[in-house]
């Protein structure tokens, strides 16, 4: 029945040790998947997503800890499993299926739904040495896809097809799905992950680090992949701070601090912005311009101090130079802030893009990011404040 556990993971873990050294591949997995849930498995190179699909296949036993499988399993971790290049289209449908635990009668049966299913009907008699990637890619797929098994393991083998076959493999596995079958499915294609499941699962150095819906995770995910550069991004009392900004014998910006709830915010809070910034040459004349871009490097707004005040940074030796945007200043979307720095009316001295980036989460407006629908970018006024930090 539908909601019944079709796989339970209890604390385990996988641990590889090369000489003296041990490597946990996994650590720690507890997992409840349900009957014909729909799951993408997404995380960095080496975040342990493969290694949870053999362990759960069978393929890889666990160091400790204990899987629970309810139910037949197929698993599809390489598209060249099982299949040999000497043999036929039809022979290698046989085969696999065999492999798979059908009848020689069952699998025969397969080859028309597979055939037509692949769009390889002139081909299927050939060997498939003669086949192109793609056509390989076909055959495989669609044997995997007509096996009638209560769950389904996909590693990576449907991000290389076509978008026309994509979709038709979309649409089998959502069969799949009206049928209470369960799919598990890894992939670095964020798009085939969002479109093909339901819920995700989120690993990195080989810890579950979210479970959540696709939509949420995914985009938490960029958002978070987006800071990753950024070292020095740290969480001080409601507040991100990037660190070290730039350097040179003229100017320091130690930090650039985003004062609000987090990094997702609603488009109902205020958000400032608070560069902190070290004029070692007081003989200079300084303006600071802050920039807001969409996630697509579209200028949506950029507004200056000496736009506001009409006159340059005064010629503090250390200072915190803030800027507020009012509320429901931002529609719904992520956006990424940087400055510019110019010396005097005219003279560009830095400008650093991309520096962080944020999200807004709600808005009251029925469209978002309306600014793309304008040639230019907006130059609102924003209120600017000085702090001096002199010591002395």
């Amino acid at each position: 029945m539908k909601n019944d556990p079709a796989i339970l993971i209890k604390n385990v873990s996988k641990c590889y040790r090369n000489n003296d050294k041990e490597f946990y591949a996994l650590n720690d997995i507890n997992l409840d998947i349900r009957k014909g849930d729909l799951v993408g498995i997404i995380g960095r190179n080496g975040s342990g997503k493969s290694t949870l699909l053999k362990l759960i296949s069978g393929v890889v036993k666990p160091s400790t800890g204990k899987i629970t499988i309810s139910g037949s399993l197929a698993s599809v971790l390489s598209i060249g499993g099982g299949f040999h290049p000497d043999l036929t289209g039809v022979d290698n449908i046989i085969l696999h299926g065999q492999l798979m635990g059908l009848t020689k009668k069952e699998a025969i049966d397969l080859i028309d739904n597979v055939a037509l299913f692949s769009e390889l009907k002139h081909f299927i008699h050939e060997p498939i040495k003669t086949y192109s990637d793609g056509m390989f890619l076909r055959l495989a797929v669609s044997t995997y896809i007509f096996l009638d098994y209560d769950i389904y393991l996909f590693d990576e083998v449907l991000s290389a097809g076509d978008i026309l076959f994509n979709q038709k493999i979309k649409a089998e596995i959502q069969k799949l799905v009206k049928k209470n079958k369960t799919v598990l499915m890894v992939s670095h294609d964020l798009n085939m992950i969002s479109n093909f499941t339901t819920h995700s699962i989120l690993l990195d150095n080989g810890q579950i680090v979210d479970f959540d819906k696709t939509s949420s995770l995914i985009k938490n995910y960029k958002l978070d992949a987006l800071n990753a550069g950024n070292s020095h991004f740290d969480i001080t009392q409601g507040s991100k701070i990037y660190n070290k900004v730039y350097e040179d014998n003229n100017i320091n910006i130690n930090t650039i601090s985003f004062l609000s709830s987090d990094i997702r915010t609603l488009s109902s809070s205020k958000i400032s912005i608070v560069t902190e910034f070290e004029n070692k040459n007081h003989a200079e004349e300084y303006n600071i311009t802050y920039l807001v871009k969409s996630i697509d490097d579209f200028m949506l707004h950029a507004d200056s101090y000496a736009m506001k005040k009409d006159f340059f940074i005064p010629r503090f030796k250390c200072m915190s130079i803030t800027a507020e945007y009012p509320q429901h200043f931002f529609n719904k979307g992520i956006f990424s802030f940087g400055l510019i720095i110019s010396k005097g009316t005219d003279l560009l001295y830095m400008k650093i893009e991309n520096i962080f980036y944020f999200e807004i989460e709600h808005t009251p407006w029925a469209s978002a990011n309306v600014w793309k629908d304008f040639e230019v970018y907006s130059c609102y006024p924003l209120n600017w404040k000085i702090k001096n930090n002199n010591l002395n």
